[in-house]
């Protein structure tokens, strides 16, 4: 998919998903529409900001979403907060969600990315597979499917170009996952922060928990 200034892949690997294909596709227009309307990348922000265009993507495509919410976790007893909540085409989903920083250094091409984020994934205590799994204990939070969800925020620094995030791009096919979607701004200037850090693109990674 292709709009004005802006480059998005994605791809869904598990049949079963595929009920995501519209909301990954409104989520790509959600962040153009924040972009053309206040000159910002929700990419700048944290995972909250992240996680509330998935939502807005939710409730265009005319399902209902709820974030940040009070729920039993875990063990009976345990109480804790989920980050997103939604409905679409008749399954429920339950997500938990992190987000991570991604250096891009000037020798990019050469370097193993995808390598590199599915160690990220795996770690444990720290990443949004522990966290639905642990969601999911409780069993009060029924749900269709449980979707883990990472972003990841490219950046450079200094004089390194834009174009270095190509390099990326062609790596984000061999990620193991059961889906993604890759956004870019590439008509726009990057946004750059007092340390003199680039950002243009986000990449969001899902997997389905599973017993």
């Amino acid at each position: 998919m292709k709009f004005m200034g802006f480059e998005h892949k994605s791809r869904i690997y598990t049949e079963q998903l595929n009920f995501l294909e519209p909301i990954l596709n409104e989520w790509v227009r959600v962040n153009r529409d924040i972009r053309e309307q206040t000159g910002t990348n929700l990419n700048w922000f944290n995972e909250r900001a992240n996680l509330s265009a998935l939502a807005g993507a939710v409730w265009r495509c005319g399902g209902v979403a709820v974030e940040e919410y009070s729920s039993p976790k875990g063990e009976e007893g345990s109480m804790g907060r989920i980050d997103l909540f939604f409905k679409f085409n008749n399954k429920a989903v339950i997500c938990e969600s992190k987000h991570r920083w991604l250096f891009l250094p000037s020798y990019l091409d050469g370097k193993d990315f995808i390598g590199e984020i599915e160690r990220d994934l795996e770690l444990e205590n720290c990443n949004a597979k522990d966290d639905i799994s642990h969601t999911l204990q409780s069993r009060k939070n029924k749900c269709d499917f449980g979707l883990a969800i990472t972003y990841y925020v490219p950046y450079w620094k200094g004089s390194e170009s834009r174009h270095q995030a190509l390099g990326l791009k062609k790596q984000i096919e061999e990620l193991k996952c059961d889906f993604y979607a890759y956004l870019e701004c590439t008509g726009f200037d990057p946004l750059v922060n007092s340390k003199g850090e680039g950002y243009s693109s986000i990449l969001m990674v899902g997997h389905v928990h599973k017993e």
